[in-house]
């Protein structure tokens, strides 16, 4: 759940003026994805399982790698994997459809469902600023202790909400945008006091089986699942088992698993208005905030990020949405023409900008413009610092800049382990700082780059302490 970063994915500001429909895919334009597929693969960027469609109908679905390596078991076009936030578009989902039903009402606040928690924020945050993520509220993965001990540990949904979810704001509610698990999981427990069900039991009802989305569910850590792609990461130079996570802390934030299938049935039932009506889809897909300001884009809408993609016939509107946990990095992204969607079982997967490429390439992007799309200096990074060391790995970074702070984020807290880690070398701590040291030179006004300073330094200083240094 705490991954170095969220997938960051540039899209450019201009008035909304859509394409013409476009017509059926060619074949040449699927062989091109493929050997887009093909490289990354290659290049380590990705595992898992691709699917495009247009119109709801399926034109690309491929499987690549492995879905277990103990038993070399290889990923199939059924294999289920945790999504992680793409969680919280299903969610936004349920929200909207009992707010269409007159369960509950979007201008009410927390406090109207939640009459424990703290009065003080709990009256002034709305529901819809939970949606939108300007609620204000910090995320609960951005905790100190997340990593080795909340993600770890199954606590009821109440105490939960007491124990972690009640921090102080960060911003006035609807004056800012903050990506916050914990608005989220808020969300879970308002549809469970509103309804007298659980939030899986809303889910399955109310949202799943009307789009017959039957590979789709809470994957509780007790469950066994036929066709399921474990997941993992990179610990350094190792592939790894990921770390343990109690599915009961995502929760309405991230808990569910998924298939590409049953997200391309998902895209058709918003598309046909199976679920939500055309007043609640519009609000859904409305942005309500920057995510970037003074950037007009992009704009939170309901569970997705809302941007525009130049193409040969004009602006054309494009829906996005990242989901993280450890050991998966899926992505997907729907346009008036095309849903595309990656689900990857390995942490470091290049889902978003994969994904993005496709729908560029479907839109006629020039191939120049994709090639800049999916640059990533993180995996040539690794196989240099993995094969010649530290020293050759800074040589390269003079020569090769990271277009954002993601990939020496990612790699360095890869090579410090997840916190979970007893065993992590003192060669691979300093590794670490070295490139967390190089990205706060880079980019000296992210704030992100100077957490991972202090978590490496406090790493450094307990290994020392561990080793009576």
């Amino acid at each position: 759940m705490r991954l170095a970063n969220a997938i960051c994915v540039a899209f450019v500001v201009a008035a909304p003026l859509f394409g013409q429909s476009q017509p059926p895919v060619l074949p040449q334009t699927l062989k091109s994805i493929e050997a887009i597929m093909d490289a990354q693969v290659a290049e380590g960027a990705f595992r898992g399982n691709l699917l495009v469609s247009q119109n709801g109908k399926v034109v690309l679905l491929k499987s690549y790698g492995r879905a277990n390596f103990e038993w070399s078991q290889s990923n199939t076009a059924d294999a289920k994997f945790r999504v992680g936030s793409i969680t919280k578009t299903l969610t936004a989902l349920l929200v909207l459809s009992l707010a269409q039903d007159g369960k509950l009402r979007l201008d009410q606040t927390i406090s109207d469902y939640l009459p424990y928690y703290r009065p003080d924020t709990g009256r002034i945050i709305t529901i819809a600023e939970l949606l939108a993520h300007s609620s204000g509220l910090p995320s609960f993965t951005s905790l100190p202790e997340f990593d080795h001990s909340i993600s770890r540990i199954r606590i009821p949904v109440k105490e939960f909400v007491i124990k972690y979810c009640q921090p102080d704001l960060i911003s006035s509610p609807g004056t800012a945008y903050h990506y916050s698990n914990t608005g989220y999981f808020l969300l879970g427990a308002i549809v469970e006091a509103a309804t007298g069900k659980s939030w899986a039991e809303n889910l399955r009802e109310r949202v799943l089986k009307p789009m017959g989305m039957t590979n789709t569910d809470y994957g509780q850590n007790a469950t066994i699942l036929p066709h399921f792609a474990y997941g993992y990461m990179q610990e350094g130079c190792v592939n790894a088992v990921a770390p343990f996570t109690e599915m009961a802390v995502p929760f309405s934030a991230g808990g569910l698993y998924s298939t590409v299938e049953d997200l391309n049935k998902m895209n058709s039932g918003i598309t046909n208005n199976t679920v939500l009506n055309s007043k609640y889809t519009t609000m859904m897909f409305t942005g309500h905030i920057s995510e970037n300001p003074p950037a007009q884009t992009p704009q939170s809408g309901y569970g997705w990020d809302i941007s525009k993609l130049p193409t040969a016939t004009g602006m054309v509107e494009l829906d996005a949405k990242v989901g993280q946990i450890w050991g998966y990095s899926n992505f997907m992204i729907r346009s008036p023409d095309f849903f595309v969607v990656l689900l990857g079982n390995m942490t470091e997967a290049n889902s978003g900008q994969i994904a993005l490429s496709i729908i560029m390439t479907l839109y006629g992007a020039p191939a120049p413009v994709i090639a800049q799309t999916l640059q990533s200096i993180y995996y040539p990074l690794q196989r240099t610092i993995c094969t010649q060391g530290l020293a050759a790995g800074l040589a390269f970074l003079k020569n090769n800049k990271p277009a954002s702070p993601n990939d020496l984020s990612l790699l360095g807290n890869n090579f410090l382990g997840t916190g979970l880690n007893i065993d992590v070398s003192m060669n691979d701590i300093d590794v670490a700082l070295a490139l967390f040291n190089a990205n706060a030179a880079l980019f000296p006004t992210v704030s992100t780059v100077y957490t991972d300073l202090t978590v490496g330094n406090a790493a450094k200083a307990a290994a020392l302490s561990a080793s009576g240094h």
